[in-house]
């Protein structure tokens, strides 16, 4: 695990990133993860982010057992200041595509 911050308020960049997955997941109960690193966002410049990492806590909330929505909300509850994200990250082999890629719980964050 490690952890990744990044910054929200007047003059930031947007966060730059989606999620997927959730309780409520169309594949179970699943952890949320990142969707997308879109290129124009702080996600992309700090290279921090991969599509398929796990986001297990932001500011010390941890995001277990929380709903794809509920996730949004943590998110977007924080107006500005220092966002920390604890991250996993597994090593994919060559045969595995990642499950998220088919999700349809997709959410751009700013």
């Amino acid at each position: 695990m490690f952890t990744a911050a990044f910054e929200k308020g007047p003059g930031c960049k947007s966060l730059g990133f989606s999620i997927v997955g959730g309780k409520d997941s169309p594949r179970g109960d699943i952890g949320i993860y990142v969707k997308t690193v879109f290129s124009t966002g702080q996600a992309a410049e700090s290279g921090k982010l991969k599509e398929g990492d796990e986001i297990f806590m932001i500011n010390s909330q941890p995001l277990q057992g929380m709903s794809h929505a509920e996730a949004i909300t943590t998110f977007k509850r924080i107006k500005q200041g220092t966002i920390i994200l604890h991250i996993g990250r597994r090593i994919a082999n060559k045969k595995s595509h990642h499950a998220s890629k088919s999700c349809s719980n997709l959410d751009k964050l700013s």
